[in-house]
């Protein structure tokens, strides 16, 4: 695991703890991390409150 990934993970657990998003979105954003950090900032975006 790259450190950016480590970080992604980190900000994922951080929102989720902020209740930012349910289980299910947590889920699909960890799916998400191996993606590219292009995409990965569109779908943080968009799926942000």
């Amino acid at each position: 695991m790259s450190l950016v990934d480590w970080e992604r993970c980190m900000l994922a657990k951080r929102w989720a703890k902020d209740g930012w998003y349910d289980i299910v979105d947590q889920v699909q954003f960890l799916l998400f991390v191996k993606g590219s950090t292009l995409e990965t900032r569109i779908w943080i975006t968009t799926r942000r409150p």
